[in-house]
């Protein structure tokens, strides 16, 4: 069975990264497939993650010079993004974007027997990123399929332009029950609810990735705090949190910046990690102050102490995935970090209920593989 991924693989995310090598790392190790990444990858997106931006209006001309000073940073971190996808991924041979024909588009899709749309933020049709070939608004020999696609912030009226491609999908599935209800009200289809692909597999499996890797911001049996947060706004104040909350433990804080704005301006920010960067702090921290799903996300797998920081309007992915796993004590509102008295993790319970998810995401994914052996 042959399988193309179309996600947010080129992307210099941390999330974005991971999640994409923990779904092909599964289908490759459960069901003996062979995985690629489909190389589609947006100007737009493209012009986001690179060094030099496209200027094409005053916004980015500005964008350009607040990030002048961080240049030689800017281009260590692609740097490392681009060795770990040498390294970890496959690519199909075209390279591919909005630009691209439709005709070289199907034949590039044909050339597997099932194309999984997902993970990530790829049905989001309000991110920087998107393009409609997300919804491959085509018709494929190959089956389509979503794997824990999400819509982010988008609502019903955007969505049901790309209904009828939904409607062409074998299998459907998103991350969040909100989104599920959505994309009900837009499909004739039922849509499961699955987990993000990161939490399939354990800390072993991370920790091959790590190894003979020596984090340049990690000191022997240091002891220290880990804040990562994204999005510009509530970032200061995120930011003040975690330092008053470090303080409170009598911890040093290391702050990795993904965000080249104004922002990174201020003092002892880690402004060039890459993946391995990102996994290394993650699991050496003695507690991790998040607003990353991701970040979230590895913490756990890391049996780390975390805390997810949210304002009013709540992220249901973070907060719903911390509900069902009976974590909301977790979550930090705003910047009250009254109640945190000490730093302790014990996710025994919690674990046990991530376990029975799994068994359910991989029900999902058994149907895909299924399907691989259909011919239609």
């Amino acid at each position: 069975m042959k399988i193309g991924i179309l996600t947010y693989s080129k992307a210099n995310n941390f999330g974005a990264m991971m999640q994409a090598l923990a779904l092909k790392h599964t289908l490759e190790e459960r069901y003996k497939a062979d995985v690629y990444f489909v190389n589609y990858y947006s100007v737009l997106q493209e012009n986001n993650d690179g060094l030099k931006l496209k200027i094409c209006n005053m916004a980015q001309l500005v964008k350009q010079f607040i990030r002048m000073p961080f240049r030689k940073q800017i281009r260590t971190r692609i740097q490392k993004f681009t060795d770990f996808r040498s390294r970890y991924f496959v690519f199909s041979s075209k390279k591919m974007n909005e630009y691209t024909s439709q005709e070289e588009l199907v034949e590039e899709f044909d050339k597997f027997d099932i194309i999984i749309v997902g993970s990530d933020q790829v049905w989001n049709v309000e991110n920087d990123g998107f393009t409609p070939v997300y919804y491959l608004p085509f018709k494929l020999k190959a089956r389509k399929i979503t794997y824990a696609a999400s819509i982010g912030v988008s609502q019903v009226e955007k969505l049901k332009e790309y209904s009828v491609y939904m409607d062409d999908f074998f299998l459907l599935s998103t991350r969040e029950e909100k989104a599920k209800k959505i994309l009900e009200e837009c499909t004739h289809k039922t849509v499961d609810v699955v987990l993000d692909p990161t939490l399939f597999v354990d800390s072993d499996f991370y920790d091959t990735l790590l190894k003979g890797y020596k984090c340049e911001y990690l000191a022997v049996k240091e002891k220290y705090m880990l804040a990562v947060f994204y999005g510009r706004k509530n970032l200061s104040k995120f930011r003040k949190s975690a330092e008053k909350l470090a303080q409170k433990f009598s911890l040093p804080l290391k702050i990795i910046n993904v965000n080249f704005g104004a922002a990174a301006y201020a003092s002892n920010l880690i402004n060039d990690a890459g993946p391995l960067d990102f996994l290394s702090l993650i699991k050496n921290a003695e507690c991790v102050c998040t607003n990353s799903f991701h970040n979230m996300a590895f913490a756990l797998i890391y049996d780390r102490p975390f805390y997810v920081f949210e304002d009013n309007a709540l992220d249901v992915r973070k907060v719903g995935i911390l509900k069902t796993l009976k974590l909301q004590d977790r979550i930090v509102y705003g910047d009250d970090i009254s109640s945190i008295t000490k730093l302790d993790c014990d996710f025994k319970e919690n674990k046990l209920i991530l376990d029975h998810l799994k068994l359910q995401s991989f029900a999902f994914l058994d149907q895909i593989d299924r399907l691989g052996s259909i011919q239609i």
